[in-house]
Formats: C-alpha cells, sequence, structure tokens
C-alpha cells in the first residue's frame, strides 16, 4: 500500500494503464492532478463505447427469420384471438339456448302434470259414473221388477173383476129372473 501512496501523494504521479486496456490513454488522463487535464464524462463514454462492428450475414440472416417468425406469430395470435371471441360469442349463445331449453322444459314438465291430473280426474270422474251407473242400473232393474209385478197384479186383478162382474151379471140374471119368476 506504501508503494502506492508515496509514488502518487508525494510525487504527484499517476499509475500507468497497460496499453491493452481499451482507452488507455483516456484513462491515464483520468489520473491527472489538475481538474482541466481530466476527460469529460461524456469523452469518457465516447471513449469507451464499443465500436460498432458489422454483423455477419449469419446474424442478418437469424434476424430477419426472427422478425418473420415473429410476424407469422402475431398474425396466429390474432387469428387465435378472434377464434376465441368467436367461440365465446357461440357459448354465450348456447348458454342463453340452454336457458331457453329449461324454461321449455320446465313449461313441458308443468304441462304434462296438469295433463297427468286431467287424466285422474277423468278417470275418478268415470269410476263415479260407473258406481252411479250401476246404482241406477240396479234401481232400473229393481223398478223393472216392480212394474212388471204390477202389471202381473192388475192383469190378476181385472181378471178377478172380470170374473167379478161376470158373477155379478150372473147374480143380477138371476136376481133378475128370480123376480120376474
Amino acid at each position: 500500500m506504501q508503494q502506492i501512496i508515496t509514488p502518487v501523494l508525494v510525487r504527484q504521479r499517476a499509475p500507468a494503464v497497460p496499453d491493452a486496456v481499451p482507452a488507455a490513454e483516456t484513462l491515464q488522463r483520468c489520473f491527472a492532478f489538475e481538474a482541466e487535464e481530466r476527460p469529460t464524462a461524456g469523452e469518457l463514454a465516447e471513449a469507451l463505447a464499443p465500436e460498432a462492428a458489422a454483423m455477419p450475414e449469419v446474424v442478418v440472416d437469424m434476424a430477419k427469420g426472427f422478425a418473420a417468425e415473429v410476424a407469422r406469430l402475431t398474425t396466429e395470435r390474432d387469428a387465435s384471438q378472434w377464434v376465441i371471441s368467436s367461440l365465446r360469442t357461440e357459448v354465450a349463445g348456447l348458454l342463453l339456448e340452454k336457458e331457453s331449453l329449461r324454461g321449455w322444459l320446465a313449461a313441458e314438465q308443468e304441462a304434462r302434470r296438469e295433463q297427468e291430473q286431467q287424466e285422474q280426474l277423468y278417470e275418478t270422474r268415470a269410476e263415479h259414473a260407473e258406481a252411479s251407473l250401476a246404482g241406477l242400473q240396479t234401481e232400473y232393474a229393481a223398478l223393472q221388477t216392480a212394474c212388471e209385478e204390477a202389471i202381473t197384479g192388475n192383469a190378476q186383478l181385472s181378471a178377478a173383476l172380470s170374473a167379478s162382474e161376470t158373477d155379478s151379471k150372473k147374480d143380477r140374471s138371476i136376481m133378475v129372473n128370480r123376480m120376474d119368476m
């Protein structure tokens, strides 16, 4: 450390910069004791800036290939986004259709339930009508039997009355004959 401090501070000699270092002359000026002799920041940046070298043709071709691939992928991405947007629209339409079908199905199920209730009501009414018809048929048969009995009884009464009238006529004729006698 003493070997560096003595030459720089006491003798005011700057350390040597090797010639192999890029911008060695500009870097050597950075160690000047007078500020005016030192390079500005712009000069230092310019001296240390990398030299623009011509790119090899392979690198240029690779860059063109990459640019073409980026353009192709960008186009493909845009097309994919359009397809995704179309699919989203179609899915939204399908969801609306699904909801519509759910509503239709619910209405159909309700109509089917109502129809089943109507059929049950019809069957119940039909059973009641059949029972009423059976009762009426029984009453009709009983009335028919009663009518037949009444007709038979009436015929018997008519026959008895007729026989009674015949007997009465005979009795009258006998009485008239007796009276005449």
